[in-house]
């Protein structure tokens, strides 16, 4: 059983984006193979590979001041709970304050450190490397969200989230309470916390995903030769990371090169053949060049995608719950429940729906429920206690 921690907050972290453009080919009505290898277009982008100043071992180095606060805070041979408590101190302080998030610009561990602020990707890898620095067993991981659209100087960005789930198997004591011997995540997005287990990033994943998003800021601001440098050293860094590719892509539209583009994104496709930036983005494409056929494919592939995902429906249902939409929301998390078993994330909130929507008894069957899954845990207690009052219509919380 997993134990959520949720103090702490950042955001968005994986980005990649779609352009606009046009091209011209032969409809096939069916997705090809891609013709690959896609050649590198560095004559293109002026690329040079000292454009690239952050190497991946410089972006988990701890600075010198963080690493005597560490072995200042624990004695050698100290016990687990010993070093977890103290692994949260040393991140947020004793009152374990909110972590500063700040948006449109990733940074390595040192420079989040002195910046005491960051976007989600900076503050889990500076976590990360904290407790990794304590010998805590941590994981950073990539967890689904609902697809998420934000608009930037024209350019859509589609954004994902990353977080940090901790290995634990003993209890210790935070802020006068205990919490019991079982693994957890430290969350740091404010508005989308998402505490199921995701997909393990070794330090190369983690690595890729921050070169692809300062190659989105670079785009975004119109600096395509810093742009591709960067998209680059994350294809080098993690060729299975398809977003990268999916990224080349934009670029090589935007100097029309798009045979070499819609190869990106094909090859894109077989990597991750389910995700919805690069569906999204070849559907885009299709429709730029009037080629109906193959639009209606990718969107068809996008649909069976998601209706089929039971992740997608809970992040669904969840991003419903907080927008207040709560009969779409129940709908959603129903759809969650036949495709699962065992899944407390979806019967918390499906409880938690009910219960805004005016249905307390069917809130209360849902909690019966997590309450077998989750005997004795915090979350059941609270649910409980928030079903003894009136339901309001304006909490717009998710179930915690």
């Amino acid at each position: 059983m997993m134990r959520t921690f949720t103090a702490l907050m950042a955001i968005v972290a994986l980005s990649s984006c779609l352009l606009s453009g046009c091209a011209t080919s032969v409809a096939t009505g069916s997705a090809s193979k891609p013709n690959l290898p896609v050649p590198w277009r560095d004559d293109s982008f002026a690329y040079a590979p000292e454009l690239v100043r952050l190497k991946q071992a410089d972006l988990f180095v701890l600075p010198p001041d963080l690493q005597e606060k560490i072995v200042g805070s624990v004695q050698a041979g100290s016990p687990t709970s010993a070093r977890l408590k103290q692994m949260m101190v040393v991140l947020f302080g004793k009152d374990l304050l909110i972590y500063p998030y700040a948006s449109g610009h990733s940074t390595a561990v040192a420079q989040t450190w002195n910046n005491k602020r960051g976007d989600c990707i900076s503050i889990t890898m500076l976590a990360y490397a904290v407790a990794k620095e304590m010998n805590i067993d941590a994981q950073m991981q990539e967890v689904y969200t609902p697809t998420l659209f934000d608009r930037r100087n024209h350019i859509d960005f589609i954004n994902g989230h990353v977080n940090l789930l901790v290995k634990n198997s003993t209890e210790f004591e935070i802020t006068n309470k205990t919490l019991s011997a079982h693994d957890f995540v430290i969350d740091f997005e404010p508005e989308q916390k998402v505490f199921l287990e995701g997909t393990a990033l070794s330090e190369a994943a983690i690595a890729a995903r921050f070169y692809n998003n300062l190659g989105a800021e670079y785009l975004a601001n119109n600096q395509t030769a810093l742009a591709y440098a960067y998209f680059k050293q994350a294809v080098l860094t993690d060729p299975r990371f398809e977003k990268s590719y999916t990224n080349l892509a934009q670029l090589y539209k935007s100097r029309q090169l798009l045979a070499d583009a819609e190869n990106m994104l094909l090859y894109a496709l077989s990597i991750a053949p389910k995700s919805e930036t690069t569906l999204h983005s070849l559907m885009e494409l299709m429709a730029e060049q009037k080629r109906t056929s193959e639009q209606q494919y990718y969107a068809t592939l996008l649909q069976e995608s998601q209706k089929n995902d039971p992740y997608y429906w809970l992040a669904m249902g969840i991003d419903q719950l907080k927008q207040q939409r709560y009969k779409d929301a129940i709908a959603s998390l129903k759809q969650a429940k036949q495709m699962t078993h065992g899944f407390d994330e979806v019967h918390a909130n499906l409880a938690l729906a009910y219960w805004r929507d005016q249905q307390p008894e069917k809130a209360r069957e849902e909690l019966a429920i997590l309450a077998e899954l989750q005997p004795g845990s915090q979350r059941v207690s609270a649910l409980n206690a928030k079903f003894q009052t009136p339901a309001k219509v304006t909490d717009a919380a998710t179930a915690k």
